[in-house]
């Protein structure tokens, strides 16, 4: 007897595509200017460019 494949391979494939989503959140990008504001207040030496919300969103994306 042969074996009949009854997977439904679009549901398969939607399945596949899902869990490879990755949903980000870019709120970081709205508060961008306050939040280097708040880390450069009273700080000598050179400013901050990037805010450490920034640096973690990279360090995320790089794994």
């Amino acid at each position: 007897m042969a074996y009949i494949d009854n997977r439904d391979w679009g549901i398969y494939n939607e399945r596949l595509v899902k869990r490879g989503e990755f949903y980000l959140g870019l709120d970081f990008l709205e508060n961008w200017g306050r939040e280097l504001s708040r880390m450069n207040r009273g700080k000598r030496g050179a400013p901050f460019q990037y805010p450490e919300s920034f640096a973690q969103f990279s360090g995320l994306m790089y794994e």
